[in-house]
């Protein structure tokens, strides 16, 4: 009976321990579920599954992700992929020996869904390939996961740029071009055309977001300028039918603001459903007539246009069509379809696209053998196709007609190489006026237009290309421009002028929207001379255009129009030494005080730990607490003693300590390195007050000398040029140069020895300043509201005034930021955890359960054992004493011969 409690009592020190790593391993499990993802999916044992290769089975299961209840395209999607697996089917010289199954599910639209299904499909379905997802949203969550099974996914639908990028989408294939393709097409249109000057209605969502950030990018590179940009609030088409007044109305009051702008050539990219209510609209607010060009930049075919009004309403425009081959129409006569979408097409093609491939993919040898994916619990059985990146280059390399279109994708851009009609409406037909390709080299010109093609017919039948803007009006405005960089460059090589920057660029937005020519003449004076110079009225100036800031003494002299710009005033200084941030005490850096604290009350805690349980040890004396101590220090140099801990709490909670000084050592090292190096601002400037008394620069006859002269204690005001800013500042002759911010800026842009604090202070408004009485003045102020709302200017400010200097930003924090007690807390709860387990068992087993100890020690069934440690102990005082008298029984004396060099030895 002894014996069993002997035994209990060591099989319940083992049952505490092995119950506390059980809870602890469901605890992660529990706390890692909250976010499952892709990584439990990443693992795998590298086995293949002991099933028969698909070339020995009759189907392969082609999946099909497709949104066919959300959309409409969805549902023509799927007839699509149905239609296209049943003529695969049906064909001897393809897959002969084998059945393509169809296994399709609704996406709804949902990304969430959309992962699940296509979960479901590779692990249930054991699918081969995929045709879907139809939404680029669905297809970026479900990319990783094609990836890691590597099966791919060929979209007929996702248009969105970010799937072509082939090191991050490795296996979603595009049929569909991307809206970066469809983006380039267009503005290769405006280009061809001379056209500068253009605005764009976009619906919201990602199909708008994507058509203008590529529209962008291409017009900032091609000299274009997007003057306006109207989001279209995205509608069902039952909405559209039953609300059509009040859809209308809500698009004319977003589309109000465009003919203020005077702009002709607009850029549709809209979903098929909106265009006619669209174009209604502009009609309404008299946008389309003879003056007017519109560009649709995305037709699926012409046939969906063809509606007696909305036909009415394109007179005269441009669209971008997918260029069909004629085998298109036989296809349509075939599976007797009347109205056919691209998509449609696109998946159709697609799944023929994987079957060609797999028939080759089989004919040469390969296999499609699958091996398991473990993931965790509750989530789908996944398998990874062994040979998957090889099927992905067969599908990439294959090159047939479709009835799409040819088949062949881009390797050096892995995009579908797509070609596109651009059509012309006129009088109720269309008519294609020239090509657009994809194929070939991006510096080679993809458009072709004219030769064989007609040229367009515009709204009135005319063939005359209309202008992009009004310039109706040929008043020439003399001005007069106050050279400051970074608002006005000016050059003068060889006696021809040349002006550049932020007013030019805005200037010639104005004339040509509001309908005027200029002419710009050098000031050499003061802002403040010029303004007195228009004024007076005998000579043909009537307008300043400078960095003119708004006051009321200006304001009785001249006339102001709508400010363009607000700015704030900003110091420029000499740029500031920097000195090593950690001094004597620079090793304590890295940790606050209270970590600090929290370190050492971890080391002590650590000792009363070990101390309480290494007590009550059985043929062990009990642990003091100096060597407990001594053992908690000792481990964060790894010098502890293993030995002299025992138990098995204790060892436990040595392990926790080691582990967590590997943590905070870890920490420690990484910030201890960062300090040491790391360097330390010595400012003498940061703000205004830190200029008192001290000598101030700026440019005289500016609203800025003027308003520092008014400020008390700013008393040494020192007259100094844009061009003299920087050399006063470096001799001393100024602490600081104040001016406004862009100015200030430009300046520290290339000059290392100066830099631009990040003080700001006294906003004012820059404006153009006019004669009195000017009639420009009316239809300038409302273009430039229109440039507010339309955020031109915000867009031109950025253009010009947003740079990256070429020196180091000495704002740019250069002190890191000690660790405080959060940022690490988490490691000390785990300590906190494992104190709890240890003492818990600690307690149970030596303090509730004494008799089991007591029972153990002296009973007849352990006087075995007893024995045998005796004659153990016995055995050990035997050896040490034969080893002591061997030792004694030998003497050596060693003496030395004085008379020669050697030693003798005396036994």
């Amino acid at each position: 009976m002894a014996g069993f409690f002997c035994g209990f009592r060591w099989s319940f020190n083992h049952l505490i321990f092995a119950l506390c790593l059980r809870v602890s391993f469901h605890l992660a499990i529990v706390c890692s579920s909250k976010f499952q993802s892709l990584s439990a999916l990443h693992a795998s044992n590298g086995q293949p599954v002991s099933r028969p290769s698909y070339e020995l089975q009759k189907f392969l299961v082609i999946g099909a992700l497709i949104p066919e209840q959300a959309t409409t395209c969805g549902r023509l999607v799927a007839n699509g992929f149905l239609a296209a697996i049943q003529d695969v089917n049906n064909r001897t010289d393809i897959l002969p020996r084998h059945t393509l199954q169809p296994i399709m599910r609704d996406t709804g639209g949902d990304t969430w869904l959309g992962f699940q299904h296509a979960a479901s499909v590779i692990g249930e379905g054991h699918a081969v390939a995929i045709v879907g997802p139809g939404l680029s949203r669905v297809a970026k969550v479900v990319s990783p996961l094609a990836s890691r099974c590597q099966i791919p996914f060929v979209t007929p639908s996702s248009t969105s740029l970010f799937l072509s990028l082939h090191e991050v989408h490795q296996f979603i294939l595009q049929l569909c071009p991307s809206s970066r393709v469809l983006s380039q097409v267009v503005i290769d249109v405006i280009r061809e055309f001379g056209w500068t000057y253009v605005a764009v209605i976009k619906s919201d969502g990602e199909h708008g977001e994507n058509a203008l950030y590529h529209m962008d990018q291409f017009a900032a590179q091609q000299g274009l300028s997007i003057i306006k940009v109207v989001d279209i609030p995205v509608y069902s088409g039952s909405e559209h039918q039953e609300n059509r007044t009040a859809v209308v109305e809500t698009l004319k009051r977003k589309m109000k603001c465009l003919v203020a702008l005077r702009a002709h050539i607009f850029v549709l990219s809209v979903l098929s459903h909106q265009l006619e209510l669209v174009l209604q609209a502009a009609d309404d607010l008299d946008l389309i007539g003879e003056e007017f060009v519109w560009i649709i930049d995305s037709i699926e075919s012409p046939e969906e246009l063809m509606r007696p009004k909305l036909l009415k309403l394109l007179q005269g425009s441009l669209g971008i069509s997918t260029s069909l081959p004629r085998s298109t129409s036989k296809w349509e006569r075939t599976h007797k379809i009347k109205d056919t979408s691209i998509y449609q097409l696109y998946a159709y093609d697609a799944v023929w696209l994987i079957a060609r491939a797999l028939h080759q993919f089989i004919l040469d040898g390969n296999s499609l053998y699958r091996r398991h994916l473990p993931g965790v619990e509750g989530s789908p059985k996944l398998y990874e196709l062994v040979d998957g990146q090889l099927l992905l280059d067969y599908i990439r390399n294959m090159t047939f007609e479709g009835v799409s279109g040819t088949i062949h994708f881009d390797r050096e851009t892995g995009e579908r190489v797509k070609t596109y009609n651009i059509v012309n409406m006129f009088n109720g037909s269309f008519s294609i006026v020239g090509k657009w390709s994809s194929a070939g080299s991006s510096r080679q010109k993809r458009l072709d237009m004219g030769g064989q093609y007609p040229y367009p017919r515009w709204y009135n039948g005319s063939e005359v290309t209309p202008a992009d803007r009004d310039v109706s009006t040929n008043q020439v405005i003399a001005a007069l421009a106050l050279i400051s960089e970074p608002y006005i460059f000016y050059s003068n090589s060889g006696g021809n002028e040349e002006f550049s920057g932020y007013l030019i660029d805005m200037m010639n937005e104005l004339s040509h929207a509001v309908g005027f020519n200029y002419s710009l003449t050098v000031w050499n004076g003061s802002y403040d001379d010029a303004l007195s110079y228009i004024s007076q009225g005998n000579h043909p100036y009537t307008l300043v255009v400078a960095d003119m800031t708004v006051t009321a003494e200006r304001s009785k002299v001249v006339q102001f129009s709508q400010s363009y710009l607000t700015v704030q005033m900003s110091l420029l200084v000499e740029r500031p030494s920097t000195e090593t941030a950690a001094g004597i005490w620079g090793f304590l850096a890295p940790f606050s005080y209270k970590v600090w604290l929290l370190v050492l009350g971890f080391f002590l805690f650590g000792a009363v730990v070990l101390r309480v349980t290494e007590a009550h040890r059985r043929k062990h004396p009990d642990l003091k607490f100096g060597e407990s101590l001594w053992i908690s220090f000792s481990c964060l140099f790894g010098t502890h003693e293993d030995d002299k801990v025992t138990s098995v709490y204790g060892r436990i909670w040595l392990q926790v300590m080691l582990l967590t000084l590997l943590v905070l050592t870890a920490v420690y090292t990484a910030m201890l390195t960062g300090f040491l190096l790391s360097k330390e601002l010595k400012l003498d400037v940061a703000e205004l007050q830190d200029l008192l008394n001290q000598p101030v620069g700026t440019t005289p006859g500016t609203s800025v000398f003027t308003y520092l002269r008014d400020i008390e204690g700013l008393k040494n005001i020192v007259p100094v040029s844009i061009a003299e800013a920087t050399p006063a500042i470096v001799n001393g002759t100024v602490k600081a140069f104040i001016f406004d911010r862009p100015s200030v800026q430009h300046i520290a842009l290339h000059n290392c020895s100066v830099y631009v604090t990040k003080f700001q202070f006294h906003p004012s408004q820059l404006s153009l300043a006019f004669q009195r009485g000017s009639a420009l003045l009316d239809p300038i102020n409302k273009q430039m509201q229109s440039f507010w709302e339309s955020g031109y200017l915000n867009r031109l400010y950025d253009r010009h005034f947003v740079w990256f200097s070429e020196c180091e930003d000495p704002d740019k924090p250069h002190m890191l930021p000690q660790i405080n007690i959060e940022e690490i807390s988490g490691i000390f709860i785990v300590l906190a955890i494992t104190v709890v387990v240890c003492f818990v068992g600690h307690f149970i087993t030596k303090r509730w359960l004494p008799s089991l100890s007591d029972v153990c020690v002296g009973t007849n069934s352990n006087k075995h054992y007893d024995r045998l440690w005796a004659l153990e102990e016995e055995k050990q005082r035997d050896s040490k004493a034969m080893t002591n008298n061997s030792i004694e029984g030998l003497y050596v004396d060693v003496t030395y011969d004085t008379n020669s060099d050697s030693e003798s030895v005396i036994e």
